[in-house]
């Protein structure tokens, strides 16, 4: 009796604990999910800066034909240093970087929800059987906790105790009735004799 207690209290452990670490995951899935919207907002962000100084820069420098003029001879071309080029090939690096680090997370995001999904679906059974067991050992706790050994054993103990007098009875009663056919008989003789 004691080991089936000791079953359903490691049970309902073992339930707690599955429920505490699907609500874990759940919790933390919803924390990167949270996470990766922020950064997804924040990235967006960025990249619109980044596109609208691009196409600023990229109006600035289509506008400069008509607003400056100059001759050839006051070009002076460095070797491959062109400010002008050398940012927008910087920002356009960057913008590649944060698109491929945004798809990057995005994939991440949804094997995780996959993964969290499949650990979910396989839990789901188990966590239900181990539920309805603890359930019903439960419900077979309580039933058992209402039964008052103490009083069932003084019972049983008063009807032991009750049949070992009747014995005895029993007992005298029969030394008596064979005292008493065995005295009736002593007299008999004891009148025959006479």
């Amino acid at each position: 009796w004691r080991s089936k207690m000791d079953l359903v209290d490691y049970l309902v452990e073992e339930v707690a604990n599955h429920d505490s670490r699907i609500t874990e995951i759940s919790t933390e899935l919803n924390n990167q999910a949270t996470e990766l919207s922020s950064f997804k907002s924040e990235m967006k962000s960025t990249l619109s800066d980044i596109k609208t100084d691009i196409n600023s820069l990229h109006d600035d420098v289509s506008d400069l034909p008509n607003t400056i003029q100059i001759t050839s001879n006051q070009v002076n071309m460095p070797n491959n240093n062109d400010k002008l080029t050398n940012v927008m090939l910087l920002h356009e690096g960057r913008t590649n970087l944060l698109e491929e680090t945004c798809r990057t997370l995005t994939d991440t995001t949804e094997t995780h929800a996959a993964v969290v999904s499949r650990v979910t679906t396989q839990l789901e059974p188990e966590t239900a059987f181990l539920r309805e067991n603890v359930t019903s050992l439960s419900q077979w706790k309580e039933e058992q906790s209402s039964v008052d050994l103490v009083t069932l054993r003084r019972d049983q103990d008063g009807v032991l105790e009750s049949v070992a007098t009747m014995r005895r009875d029993l007992s005298d009663r029969v030394s008596r009735d064979e005292m008493t056919s065995s005295l009736q008989s002593t007299f008999d003789e004891i009148i025959d004799h006479l």
